[in-house]
């Protein structure tokens, strides 16, 4: 269980060996079962076990979907997938437990007993059965995401978990950077899109202001039939007007929320 939250992190970083994970999680999977049958376990601390047992299963389900995802190019959803478990280890969806046995130490506490008191394990495969019939020990599972093998200092232990962990985060944030600079630019061409639109529409409006101002001489004058009678045209160009002025309105209602994102995107991006 020490190597495990490494190595599911490491298989999404360069999708190798991932029959190998899901043979592990298998294996931590069939060992927790195991110790639920376990009697030195009390009914909460089997509990506890059986959570492990599904969040174990729920990454498994997880990992498998990410793996079919990338085999077959849906690299969109992949990426989704591979965010949710990397989420799932990262905020405890792995846990790595002490088990505490504790003896009775009573009159009649044998030996044996007396000397696994308050013995800690680190993994659930370490934790012996029960010395003898009728032995009244218990074993506390006490919950602890870090690894209890790096907490000190020895060559061959495996690197904490808080490089792996430190790596991911900076691996988010350059993510991050790179999708905020995309969005940016979407934004901005967007925004220079739509102050193009108010700009053409505004000279369409003066253009039919002038055209109205012009008609409107002969508006009104002429009757029906008559070769200079305008009224039809002035009717139609005052409409037209309208419409655009409506567009006007409307495309200022995007222009001014969109450029206040984009300022306060460009604010954020520096930040990062």
């Amino acid at each position: 269980m020490a190597n495990l939250k490494n190595e599911i992190l490491q298989i999404l970083n360069n999708h190798k060996n991932i029959e190998d994970t899901f043979y592990n999680l298998s294996r931590y999977q069939e060992n927790l079962l195991k110790n639920h049958s376990n009697p030195v376990f009390s009914n909460e601390d089997k509990n506890k076990i059986l959570k492990q047992f599904t969040n174990l299963q729920n990454i498994k389900k997880s990992l498998y979907r990410y793996n079919t995802l990338s085999e077959n190019d849906y690299q969109k959803d992949a990426e989704a997938e591979k965010s949710n478990i990397e989420n799932t280890v990262l905020k405890g969806g792995i846990s790595y437990n002490k088990y505490v046995w504790h003896s009775e130490n009573g009159e009649q506490t044998c030996d044996v007993c007396k000397s696994l008191d308050g013995r800690v394990f680190d993994f659930y495969d370490e934790i012996p059965e029960r010395p003898h019939p009728n032995c009244r020990c218990t074993v506390e599972i006490v919950e602890d995401n870090r690894n209890p093998k790096t907490q000190t200092s020895n060559d061959n232990e495996e690197p904490c978990d808080t490089i792996n962990e430190i790596e991911f985060i900076i691996s988010e944030i350059e993510r991050n950077i790179n999708e905020t600079e995309t969005l940016l630019s979407e934004v901005e061409t967007n925004v220079q899109d739509l102050e193009k639109d108010v700009l053409r529409v505004q000279n369409l409006i003066q253009d039919a202001n002038n055209t109205l101002e012009n008609l409107s001489e002969e508006y009104g004058k002429h009757l029906l039939w008559c070769e200079n009678n305008v009224d039809n045209d002035y009717a139609y160009m005052y409409a037209k007007r309208a419409e655009w002025q409506t567009l006007l309105h409307d495309v200022l209602g995007l222009l001014n929320p969109i450029g206040a994102f984009f300022n306060t995107l460009k604010t954020l991006y520096q930040i990062i």
